[in-house]
């Protein structure tokens, strides 16, 4: 998520009409804008693009049609980001207001800075966001090194390009999320950590501490044991076991043929 949150920045630094990445900054945990005040900002965008949708009950099928076909001319595609910088008058709540302009604030800050070199456009959009501070206090486990990670992929794709952008490097991540399943992430070591076993494994001794949940009378350990499948033969037929090619060949599962053939 850390990721997610600082590529969304850059997606809206290079373009402002990226309205899904601005969505995703706006309904994340920094800022928890509520659906009223999403709604009054994305009505603020249309009419900046002078589109003005009205009530849906008063909208033709002919208009509902028309306005299926906008947005090819650039400058009638709504972007929530332009709203951002022009809340207007709307009846946004208190916190939304000085919510929407810290965003806006933000991402001024970093499209200012946009013909730096990537990694340095990226570095600043980490500290923008402040999840060098949030990870470092919060102890998040793996969150630091996937932002180390993140950069790394970054300086690496700068390397390839003199000439590199920014809307390139955004294209690179998406399609490498999209067609190779993402960059690596980082994983919790094999240090300081809790396993999880089953009671055979757990018995070796070679951790300091074992702690075998549900430890009491007649849940575990239990009385019941399992079938004996040489005995009941509802268990599992032979010809379905992986092992059937050493299991014996018996003409039933009678007492007295299983005796006959001891």
């Amino acid at each position: 998520p850390e990721v997610s949150d600082v590529l969304s920045l850059l997606e809206v630094v290079d373009d402002i009409t990226a309205n899904p990445a601005l969505l995703r900054l706006l309904t994340g945990p920094r800022w928890s804008i509520g659906a009223r005040d999403l709604a009054l900002l994305g009505r603020r965008a249309a009419a900046l693009t002078g589109r003005s949708f009205g009530r849906a009950d008063e909208v033709t099928l002919a208009e509902e049609l028309a306005r299926a076909v906008e947005g090819t001319d650039p400058t009638e595609i709504v972007s929530l980001a332009d709203a951002l910088d022009d809340l207007g008058d709307l009846p946004y709540s208190r916190e939304a207001r000085e919510r929407f302009t810290d965003l806006s604030r933000i991402i001024r800050g970093v499209r200012a800075h946009v013909a730096d070199p990537l990694l340095e456009v990226a570095r600043r959009a980490v500290r923008a966001l402040d999840l060098d501070i949030e990870l470092e206090a919060s102890h998040v486990t793996g969150g630091s090194d996937n932002l180390a990670l993140f950069l790394d992929a970054v300086a690496a794709y700068g390397e390839t390009d003199r000439f590199a952008s920014l809307g390139g490097l955004v294209a690179y991540l998406r399609a490498e999320d999209f067609f190779n399943e993402g960059l690596e992430v980082s994983t919790p070591t094999e240090a300081d950590s809790v396993k999880l076993l089953t009671i055979h494994k757990s018995k070796g001794l070679e951790w300091d501490v074992v702690f075998v949940p549900l430890v009491t009378k007649d849940v575990f350990p239990g009385a019941r044991s399992r079938p004996n499948w040489t005995t009941t033969a509802e268990t599992l037929p032979w010809p379905l076991r992986g092992d059937r090619a050493t299991l014996p060949e018996l003409a039933g599962w009678s007492p007295a043929e299983l005796r006959d053939f001891q």
